[in-house]
């Protein structure tokens, strides 16, 4: 297992090195998305305490006491009408922020793209000839539109487990402060649940590795079956050809499907 996370690590860190500033600036982003709505949420508890007319609730939660503490500082009335006003506030700040880091990661993950293609044309381009003999017909045109792609649907993953990571951080500090008995149940109920869809999720990677390899070759067969359409007609074999492809295209179908369910 920790062979593996150091392969993975040191993939990431060859691959999205030109990453590190913008990776860094998301978990910013992600740190003050997560506080906004960690606050936000908390103060649900006063709100609530002021609908039922409650004094007991009013002093849960440290973030509820610390809000507490700045209205008072700033001369604003502890009231229910100023506390939603507030949270109204947070909210609308926190979906900026949100779409902002969005806009950021969409960005960056743009041009994580742009650079590879670029890189990968130019290598093979540049590649010796005995190397680009072994290579089939289409591969290079699915890696670079296909492959790419979903190496920067790994980046933006990254930014959105940030984010995801830093909103954890701050829920969980204010639900353990609302009820450590209910947080510790929901957090040993979250595990066992991980664990019960690990398999799931192992058939779903085997899976897409399949449709990866199967897309490869559904490539390779188009490009030379259009390059060699003329030996096709000549020997009168479309009909065997087209048996062929419908069986790549039915495995291709079967795969989705599959992804899809699992």
């Amino acid at each position: 297992m920790w062979n593996r996370i150091i392969q993975i690590y040191r993939l990431g860190k060859r691959a999205f090195a030109g990453h590190k500033r913008s990776i860094l600036f998301l978990t910013l982003i992600g740190l003050a998305n997560g506080s906004l709505g960690g606050i936000g949420v908390n103060l649900l508890i006063p709100i609530f305490s002021f609908i039922s007319n409650s004094d007991e609730a009013l002093g849960m939660g440290i973030v509820s006491q610390q809000i507490r503490k700045v209205f008072v500082f700033f001369g604003v009335d502890f009231s229910l009408k100023y506390l939603l006003i507030f949270v109204c506030l947070l909210f609308i700040i926190q979906s900026v922020v949100f779409l902002f880091s969005n806009y950021f990661i969409a960005s960056i993950t743009a041009n994580y793209e742009r650079r590879m293609r670029n890189l990968l044309f130019k290598k093979t381009i540049k590649a010796d000839w005995s190397y680009l003999l072994q290579q089939k017909v289409g591969h290079l045109e699915t890696v670079i539109i296909n492959d790419v792609k979903h190496g920067a649907i790994v980046l933006t993953g990254i930014g959105g487990l940030i984010t995801i990571g830093a909103s954890l951080l701050v829920y969980i500090g204010a639900a353990f402060s609302i009820s450590f008995r209910v947080t510790a149940f929901t957090f040993i109920f979250g595990l066992f649940y991980l664990v019960l869809t690990r398999p799931l999720l192992v058939k779903t990677k085997k899976a897409g590795r399949k449709i990866s390899a199967m897309y490869k070759e559904a490539s390779n067969f188009i490009n030379e079956n259009i390059g060699g359409m003329k030996t096709i007609k000549i020997f009168s074999v479309e009909d065997r050809i087209n048996d062929k492809a419908e069986g790549i295209f039915q495995i291709l179908r079967d795969l989705r499907i599959r992804v899809a369910l699992l």
